[in-house]
């Protein structure tokens, strides 16, 4: 089923085009891995279908009541916020229980998921100040949120950055069973190639798309 198209999208900045009458889909069923030298408009790719850039022209249109959830390179926070509020607080909001009885079965379901994918990540107190957190922490909080919302499209810009083996192991067989259409762009040639069904290469503003996983692309370009 088609969540999203794209049709004739066009991005520039500076004059450096990015985008330029690009089209592109994502069905039910896409774990898509988005590759390309740097500068070459990943990361506005993603910007553009999450809605947080505006592209110059052309046209995007997304399925009735398809949610798409968001994983920027450098997240943001409330530096008052905890890693609860932030991971688990959240999230309740955003599934806007009907009544207080549903908010309390909704947190007692988000917090158990949260502690077992915060633990997978590093972290063993829940209640710690994301203002204090490193780079890297920071970034890792942002993805157990991103993992926990319900939606139809998950879009992940660098998502393994600073992720130890482990980590990245767990995350990678997580992402595999994941109920939903994915989105993402890494540098980690591994994770992509266990991951994705689906490589789209980024080049001098255009998108070529391959149906395959990585091993499989870079076997397509080699033969021409």
């Amino acid at each position: 089923m088609n969540l999203l198209s794209m049709k004739g999208v066009s991005k520039v900045y500076t004059e450096r085009v990015l985008l330029d009458d690009v089209t592109f889909g994502i069905d039910s069923d896409d774990r898509v891995g988005v590759i390309g030298i740097n500068g070459t408009g990943k990361s506005t790719l993603l910007k553009i279908i999450a809605g947080m850039v505006e592209a110059d022209s052309g046209e995007i249109v997304k399925g009735k009541n398809v949610v798409i959830t968001y994983l920027p390179q450098m997240p943001e926070f409330d530096r008052d916020y905890t890693l609860y509020e932030y991971v688990v607080s959240e999230n309740i909001k955003r599934r806007s229980p009907a009544d207080e009885y549903e908010a309390k079965q909704l947190e007692s379901e988000i917090e158990g998921e949260a502690r077992k994918i915060l633990g997978k990540l590093g972290f063993a107190d829940i209640n710690a100040k994301i203002g204090n957190f490193s780079g890297g922490q920071k970034k890792k909080a942002a993805l157990a949120a991103c993992l926990l919302a319900r939606t139809d499209i998950l879009l992940l810009d660098e998502p393994t950055n600073h992720l130890d083996n482990a980590m990245t192991e767990w995350l990678q067989l997580y992402l595999e069973s994941y109920r939903g259409a994915i989105v993402m762009v890494t540098h980690d040639r591994y994770f992509l190639d266990l991951v994705c069904n689906r490589i789209v290469e980024v080049d001098k503003g255009s998108l070529y798309s391959y149906e395959t996983n990585y091993e499989g692309f870079l076997e397509k370009r080699q033969r021409g």
